[in-house]
């Protein structure tokens, strides 16, 4: 495990992944800063807190799996990750905004006029249990791309809970449903 603090206008780019946290870790991308890949923006495995916080903070993955991905290896860490995006800050991925795979599970936090886009999915989770929090003016967890037949904004199979309040908004491009649980 580890860390990796990217702030004040920082830029990390790749062709590949942004940021890889196999085995456990916390991401704080801030004032302004970005992370661009070419595939998934951010990786964490295990366990872990990624927060993209601040007007004009991006984490972005151009045709990519998922701006953000929390995977787990190890099946003791159930429910040990955790994503705040605040503060005008925004999280970009090819298939999902954010994905939770092979049986990670946590929670979402997208508040303070933040933005989870997705062509697909905004909120994907196939893992464990996920709590997604979407609140206050401006917040928007939402799909991007109209030619795909997506069934759900936030999708969470493993379960859980959505709260949108606040004046947030879940917004489908071309989804038949907003959530499913």
């Amino acid at each position: 495990d580890g860390w990796v603090i990217n702030e004040d206008g920082g830029a990390i780019e790749a062709d590949g992944d942004g940021v890889v946290m196999n085995w456990g870790g916390d991401v704080t991308n801030s004032g302004g800063s970005t992370i661009d890949s070419g595939n998934i923006g951010v990786t964490i495995g295990d366990f872990g807190t990624l927060t993209n916080s601040g007007e004009g903070t991006r984490i972005t993955a151009t045709g990519g799996t998922a701006g953000a991905l929390f995977i787990n290896y190890d099946d003791s860490f159930d429910d040990a990750h955790v994503l705040i995006n605040e503060a005008g800050a925004s999280i970009a991925g090819g298939s999902s905004g954010v994905a939770f795979t092979a049986g990670a599970g946590g929670s979402v936090s997208n508040t303070g006029g933040a933005t989870i886009s997705g062509e697909r999915y905004g909120v994907y989770a196939t893992g464990d249990r996920v709590t997604v929090t979407n609140s206050g003016e401006g917040s928007r967890i939402e799909t991007t791309e109209t030619s795909y037949d997506s069934r759900f904004t936030v999708f969470l199979a493993g379960g859980g809970e959505v709260n949108n309040t606040d004046g947030a908004k879940i917004v489908g491009a071309s989804s038949e449903n907003g959530i499913g649980v």
